[in-house]
């Protein structure tokens, strides 16, 4: 009878354990090479304690694997196909060429990165092919930079002969001679690697979780430009091969006539002190205006009931607005755009390979005055990377799924009901120290629209299963503010009520660029009777960060998009979003669209609702408009090129 060691014998040679070996080698050279990183550019993170290093090396791992599935899923499929060619020796020689040379270039890339990282402080991307592709001399240049970091040299070499030498072969393992055995048992072990590998390159499985980027990085930093270390240089070349890199359009030569249409250098000059009140931003999700009857009740003789009484009787005691827009389509276009007045313009800053760029925000210009900052969000932690931007965005604390605890309240699928987390933000901004920044993103008006069963059949149906959760929703915000009106700092904050963006939209009239774009935005002061009325100003969510700042009195410098509604010396109201591969701006009572060359529509959208009547050509103000968007476009650009989205 065959012992133990036999068979142990055998699991130690088959091709399962030899990729495992094989994969468990490059995440030590890559260890390696991303602590050889460090210390060559120590001088750069000097705030860089060895507790956090060991959080970004562990963090980095995440990362590792996504490279590394990518640039070993072809040898995997190699070594694990279900077939007995695997054992010739022609063939393994095939699968370990393969397996050298994607991952020598790899390691080539990191130690590359190495170097470069000390003069351009970014990781490798896309970019630097299109940077340097009519320089002649970059061999020259690179037999330079070989011998001048010498010891790079020597550490790509070494790591290069290990993997070479500790690479593991396909051993000769006789296959058993059972067929019915041997394909079933093989074929389950492939199909096992391909689930694995889809996983190892999204970062995870949950429907809550897109696939890793170069934001998600910032979850495991202090600061932005520590991400590099985080990182690592496969990982981001690959990333930014579906990304655009960004080109100045050169719409403007003048530098002074650019910033006389768009200067997001903010200077305040208050006329009073500081204020120091609380402020809430309420973010909810997937809340457009076509649900919230308040907005409509000139429009449809008063007849139009919407789906949100308590968000219509909250409106009847704030401060509104006619016209408010989302900055795009998707909540990661939105998040930059509330909390640091960065516009989504071609991409959602936060996939676009300037994600790490250092960003101001409402966050870090409010903790210069003493505030503690909170974000909350009842998905899962690391849902659509909300934890790591608001790292990134300078809030100190993050309550998610994890932080909850309670999982009886969990929709089965995406995040805690509405109802239950925002109660349990309530409680949690009553343990903050006061003043405070807390910011809340609702979940349960996401798609599949879930609701506990005590409320199935409660809320008001619509044409979709959205608008009952809508009904939820906004009782779930009724709630909240009965328990926070009985606390002590009530009456001392200010309430920004916003949305995300749009989604499920049933009115014709709104079923176009202006309608997909249409979101509550309003301010509500419990102690302050003057933010009341309904004003006709058009405002979107880059205009929130430096409102905010604004009603506080906040005196120092700072960087933003948007305008301050609250200062009177500027009187120029325009709202800028990116949808469908246009650029829109809407501006008084026009709406253009532009391509990014030309115009291609220009509608009265305050008449004309359904944008039936295009009158371009025809206005004398359509030319002013261009300048206003195409300035934007080009100042945004620039300034994340260059790693500028601050003031210095």
């Amino acid at each position: 009878m065959k012992g133990f060691k036999y068979y142990l014998s055998r699991i130690k040679n088959t091709p399962v354990v030899s990729v495992l070996s094989n994969l468990l080698l490059l995440y030590v050279i890559y260890t390696i090479l991303r602590l050889a990183f460090f210390l060559v550019n120590i001088d750069l993170f000097r705030d860089v304690e060895a507790a956090d290093l060991w959080r970004m090396c562990l963090g980095g791992l995440r990362f590792d694997t996504t490279s590394l599935m990518y640039l070993n899923s072809l040898y995997m499929v190699m070594a694990l196909l279900p077939f007995r060619f695997r054992e010739a020796s022609v063939y393994k020689i095939c699968t370990k060429c393969v397996f050298l040379i994607c991952n020598i270039v790899g390691i080539l890339v990191n130690c590359f990165d190495i170097i470069s990282f000390h003069f351009v402080n970014r990781r490798v991307t896309t970019s630097f092919f299109s940077e340097f592709k009519n320089d002649s001399n970059l061999f020259s240049i690179g037999i330079q930079g070989c011998i001048e970091y010498w010891y790079v040299t020597l550490l790509s070499i070494a790591l290069i002969v290990a993997l070479i030498f500790l690479y593991r072969n396909l051993h000769d393992v006789k296959s058993p001679e059972n067929k019915l055995v041997y394909y079933p048992v093989h074929t389950l072990v492939l199909c096992l690697t391909v689930f694995l590998v889809i996983g190892g390159i999204r970062g995870g499985y949950s429907v809550t979780i897109r696939p890793l980027s170069f934001q998600n990085a910032n979850a495991y930093v202090n600061k932005p430009h520590e991400t590099a270390i985080v990182l690592n240089s496969a990982f981001t070349l690959m990333m930014s091969l579906d990304t655009k890199t960004y080109s100045n359009p050169g719409y403007f030569t003048d530098k002074d006539e650019l910033i006389k249409y768009c200067n997001p250098h903010h200077y305040p000059s208050p006329d009073g002190e500081f204020k120091y009140d609380n402020v809430v931003i309420i973010i909810l999700e997937s809340f457009a205006r076509e649900y919230v009857g308040t907005f409509y009740s000139d429009l449809d003789g008063g007849t139009y009931k919407g789906y949100t009484p308590f968000l219509d009787s909250l409106i009847s005691k704030s401060l509104s607005f006619d016209y408010t827009f989302a900055t795009g389509k998707k909540s990661i276009d939105a998040l930059p755009s509330v909390l640091c007045g960065i516009p989504s313009i071609i991409d959602p800053f936060v996939t676009t390979q300037y994600a790490n760029d250092e960003v101001g925000s409402l966050a870090k210009c409010l903790r210069t005055k003493g505030y503690e900052t909170a974000f909350f969000h009842g998905a899962p932690n690391g849902s659509i990377g909300l934890d790591a931007f608001a790292n990134s965005a300078g809030i100190e604390k993050y309550y998610g799924l994890n932080e909850y605890g309670n999982m009886a309240d969990f929709d089965g699928i995406w995040a805690i009901y509405d109802e239950e987390f925002l109660q349990y933000f309530a409680n949690g901004l009553s343990k903050m120290n006061k003043p405070f920044l807390g910011i809340v993103f609702t979940a349960s008006s996401h798609h599949p629209y879930r609701l506990p069963e005590r409320y199935k059949g409660v809320f008001k149906q619509g044409p979709d299963p959205m608008y009952e959760s809508i009904g939820y929703s906004d009782y779930a915000l009724k709630k909240f503010f009965e328990t926070a009106s009985k606390t002590d700092w009530y009456k001392n904050t200010l309430f920004v009520i916003t949305a995300d963006h749009t989604t499920v939209i049933t009115r014709p009239d709104f079923i176009n660029g202006r309608g997909f774009m249409d979101i509550p935005i309003f301010f509500f002061h419990p102690g302050d009777s003057t933010m009341v009325g309904r004003v006709d100003r058009v405002v979107g969510q880059t205009d929130i960060t430096p409102s905010v700042l604004g009603y506080l009195n906040y005196d120092e410098p700072y960087f933003a998009f948007g305008k301050d509604i609250f200062d009177k010396r500027d009187t120029t109201d325009f709202v800028i979003n990116y949808y469908d591969l246009s650029y829109q701006i809407f501006k008084d009572s026009l709406m253009l669209q532009f391509d990014g060359d030309k115009t291609t529509g220009l509608f009265n959208y305050r008449k004309d609702r359904g944008l039936n009547n295009n009158i371009m050509g025809f206005c004398p103000q359509q030319l002013e408009m261009e300048k206003y968007l195409k300035a934007e476009i080009q100042t945004y650009i620039e300034c994340v090129t260059k790693d500028s989205l601050t003031i210095k």
